[in-house]
């Protein structure tokens, strides 16, 4: 009797030990173990060319940081990470071509960049139960994709309370506003809508929203009509070089109290600074909405730093904030990788994208290289951080951001 409780005991010691050893393997070593494959293959579709090359290209170069970084130092649980890029071109035949190569075998896809783009890709993930990572579309016009898509971004009413409210609380004495808009994207239309809803909603009357086609070099016709309302304050919803353009023609024919001019967030580019500093800082004093503030992190700093080496970049003022969501979601799929343990293996593929899935659904303050904790929100959306700034002297100043102390 007492020799069978001593092995009856000698048993349950050693059931403990295991199970503490079992609780004590971390998700990433726990996956390091089963990993099928000998590399990541993760599908990349971006703009590099057309119309939205000028914010495609130093996204892409920021997305080869993140990935040079991640093998530097050790891969995704063990293994290499290889980007496999396809040129959407802001066309979206080619996004739906690139979005069906992607389909028929990656984990995961990155992109498309484009909005317009995203719009036809999404309902193809979903169909094929790929999910997509993207950055910096507004979760309203992603719902076509869900679940099966996720954006590094924050919805359009969220991002005009936080602008206007700043925007007007500077200029209590701001009542009438003008808009301008770039018609082409419907995102930006709706953002314009939730701007102007925001500012009725503090006293403040929108006379007018005046479209200013890209590219436009004379913005002066578009700038006559919005002052003979004799407005007050001026919101712009447009691509940077556009923007440079209308507030030196602004300034130009007298409306000069910068600080009643806004900036949306999709305008802080490197060519936005560049452009007014060789305008003679035309755009010092203007306030502006920015998704991120590049050279105030260590990792920041690195990347800005390289960065500023590229041919033509070397007097740039920030990298292009896409560049930092698409850095950032790299890390994101590491950490999907890593979290969930899936393999890689083919025999497995559809059950994986789905651990993918769900996981890239339900991110719970995840620690994101330059940005901080971030997760994810009801309708695809995440907590990305947003900021208000003025510019000085071409540079982005932060004031105050949406980052809880």
């Amino acid at each position: 009797m007492k020799q069978n409780r001593k092995i009856y005991f000698c048993e349950m010691a050693l059931v403990a030990i295991a199970l503490v050893n079992l609780f004590l393997i971390s998700p990433s070593e726990g996956a390091s173990t089963k990993v099928a494959v000998d590399r990541w293959t993760i599908p990349f579709i971006n703009a590099v060319t057309g119309p939205a090359a000028g914010l495609g290209i130093p996204l892409d170069w920021c997305q080869d940081q993140a990935v040079n970084d991640i093998n530097s130092a050790g891969g995704i649980a063990g293994k290499p990470l290889v980007i496999e890029k396809c040129d959407e071109a802001m066309d979206p035949t080619r996004a739906a071509s690139c979005m069906k190569k992607a389909a028929t075998g990656g984990l995961v896809v990155m992109g498309p960049m484009t909005s317009l783009s995203i719009r036809v890709a999404q309902p193809i993930a979903k169909s094929a139960e790929v999910m997509m990572l993207v950055a910096y579309i507004s979760p309203e016009f992603i719902q076509d994709g869900r679940p099966w898509i996720v954006s590094l971004s924050r919805n359009l009413e969220y991002r005009a309370e936080f602008d206007m409210s700043n925007w007007v609380q500077r200029n209590p004495e701001m009542k009438k506003v003008v808009i301008f808009q770039l018609p082409i994207i419907a995102e930006w239309r709706d953002l314009v809508k939730a701007h102007k809803k925001s500012l009725e909603k503090r006293g403040v009357q929108v006379l007018d929203v005046i479209d200013v086609a890209q590219g436009s070099l004379d913005v002066s016709s578009a700038v006559v009509r919005a002052l003979k309302l004799n407005p007050d304050g001026i919101d712009t919803v447009l691509w940077a070089s556009d923007t440079v353009r209308v507030i030196r023609e602004l300034g130009n024919r007298g409306f000069k109290d910068t600080k009643r001019i806004f900036i949306h967030q999709s305008a802080d580019l490197s060519e936005l600074y560049t452009m007014a500093a060789e305008a003679n800082n035309a755009l010092d004093g203007c306030y502006m909405g920015a998704f991120a503030i590049t050279p105030t992190t260590p990792v920041g700093k690195r990347l800005f730093e390289g960065y500023r080496k590229l041919k033509g970049q070397e007097n740039a003022r920030k990298i292009a904030w896409a560049g930092e969501g698409y850095y950032i979601a790299t890390y994101l799929i590491k950490e999907a990788i890593e979290m969930t343990g899936v393999t890689g293996d083919p025999g497995k593929l559809k059950q994986e994208r789905t651990m993918i899935r769900d996981y890239l659904n339900s991110v719970k303050d995840y620690d994101a290289p330059m940005w901080g904790r971030i997760s994810s929100i009801e309708g695809g959306g995440f907590t990305i951080p947003l900021y208000f700034t003025q510019i000085e002297n071409s540079k982005p100043v932060p004031i105050t951001s949406t980052i809880q102390k």
